[in-house]
């Protein structure tokens, strides 16, 4: 360095010597020297950083310890970390990752070293306590599972899921608080142990699960709802639904949608072998007794398609006596035809009693009044099951009684 006055700043502890060469005009020259003695600074600074949960510190569970924050006043850099943990454990690197395995009160100290080897120490006191045992969070949804392994559900638009926490646990039993987030967004959106939820859009939601105990200790259980865009829906009714044979029954489909398309045709089949592709309002008669499915199949624009039922449940024609009588009224000897056809339902046997003392089982009888009187007629009826039904008409034979 040149010149009558200079400065020159001395980075390093240690003894230095400085030299000056004096030179006049005819290049005489002259030198001086002089022992600089430079002494050492602040020791460094040691801070001990410590990653924890609220500052509690749990038997077995792994913590992060950092000395970045250790610095040094003189800007020396710091080269040596020493951690200490109270338990027998040390190491010597800037961060270091340490769990306890017994609980107790522990002192870590750390021990850090510049360049100049000037030290400085810190501590912290670090009580560690047993595991909290935090509760485990459960989700099961109503309608449920698509997937095996239950991760989600999937369903048309608008699509109602009942979701339940029930089956949520904790080895303590107290679990006080169910948080409900259907959307994925961390909002809370319901709470409950049983909560229900219309998903009115398609979409893919995540729907997460919180159960919080009295601790405040809280695990989270995710599940995946997919809505589908709402397809071709096939809605069916009939009109009657039972009566006797032969039944004219209306059907209706008109009530089908497909909200993404159009629906093209609706097959029918009358669930007694008869089929047919028709509008979707139409009119059928059954002709035989028996319980039918009637079913409609809406097909839409893009080939999909959906089917609707009804049950349709014909019975016999109830039995009921009936007849006609011709004449009903004469002079004697009267023969009167009878006539059982208009007795409804299936008759298996007929059962006549004229009031004169004479019976028969004919369908179509005649029978013959000899005397005047006012007779009484009687029809009993009588099905395959010993179902029976009966019904009673005059006859009035007029004439000279002897």
């Amino acid at each position: 360095m040149d010149g009558e006055n200079v400065k020159y700043t001395y980075e390093k502890i240690g003894t230095f010597t400085a030299k000056l060469r004096v030179t006049d005009n005819n290049d005489n020259y002259s030198f001086a020297e002089k022992q600089i003695t430079i002494k050492a600074g602040e020791n460094p600074q040691a801070v001990i950083t410590i990653n924890s949960d609220n500052g509690q510190f749990e038997k077995g569970k792994s913590y992060l310890f950092d000395a970045g924050k250790s610095a040094s006043p003189v800007d020396a850099q710091i080269v040596k970390y020493l951690w200490d943990f109270g338990d027998g454990s040390v190491a010597n690197t800037r961060t270091a990752n340490h769990s306890f395995v017994n609980v107790g009160k522990f002192t870590v100290k750390l021990t850090v070293t510049d360049e100049n080897g000037l030290k400085g120490d810190d501590s912290s006191d670090v009580t560690i306590i047993e595991p909290k045992s935090a509760p485990i969070a459960v989700i099961m949804p109503t309608p449920g599972f698509t997937d095996k392994e239950q991760t989600y559900i999937e369903g048309e638009a608008p699509l109602s899921v009942t979701f339940s926490g029930l089956n949520s646990r904790d080895k303590d039993k107290d679990i006080i608080e169910y948080k409900w987030d259907f959307d994925g967004d961390g909002v809370t959106d319901d709470s409950g142990d049983v909560v229900k939820n219309i998903f009115k859009e398609q979409g893919e939601y995540q729907v997460t699960l919180t159960v919080i105990d009295s601790e405040k200790n809280e695990s989270k259980a995710s599940i995946i709802v997919k809505v589908k865009a709402h397809g071709i829906e096939a809605v069916l009714t009939a009109s009657p639904i039972e009566g006797e044979v032969p039944l004219k029954v209306n059907f209706d489909a008109s009530g089908s949608s497909f909200p993404e398309g159009k629906i093209i045709s609706y097959e029918w089949d009358f669930g007694n072998g008869t089929k047919r592709i028709d509008i979707s309002q139409i009119s059928y008669t059954y002709n035989a007794v028996g319980t039918y499915t009637a079913k409609v199949t809406a097909v839409g624009s893009d080939g999909s398609k959906s089917e609707a039922n009804v049950v349709v449940s014909i019975r016999p024609v109830s039995l009921k006596a009936c007849f006609n009588m011709t004449p009903s009224i004469g002079d004697a000897p009267l023969d009167v035809q009878f006539d059982a056809s208009c007795a409804g339902g299936t008759v298996a046997y007929y059962l006549w009693n004229f009031g004169n003392g004479k019976t028969s089982r004919d369908r179509k009888p005649i029978a013959t009044y000899s005397k005047p009187g006012n007779y009484e007629i009687t029809l009993e009826v009588r099905d395959q099951n010993g179902i029976t039904d009966s019904t009673t008409k005059n006859v009035v034979v007029t004439g000279v009684v002897e």
